[in-house]
């Protein structure tokens, strides 16, 4: 299992910096140099892992965030 997929999404994320810094900080974005998630950044990563859709006709609802 990646480690996109075992994160802890909460509050205390956004305490020191932005939220998609301190996402990488926790996923860097080189461990996945050679796989099919290169190329995504973390914040990027987390949106794959809930399936979440940000651009397009299919898009999610906020709700869904």
């Amino acid at each position: 299992m990646n480690n996109y997929e075992n994160i802890k999404l909460d509050k205390s994320i956004y305490k020191t910096g932005s939220f998609a810094s301190q996402l990488e900080k926790l996923d860097p974005s080189k461990a996945y140099t050679g796989t099919e998630l290169a190329g995504l950044d973390a914040f990027q990563r987390q949106l794959k892992r809930f399936d979440i859709k940000v651009s397009g006709a299919g898009s999610d609802a906020i709700e869904k965030f």
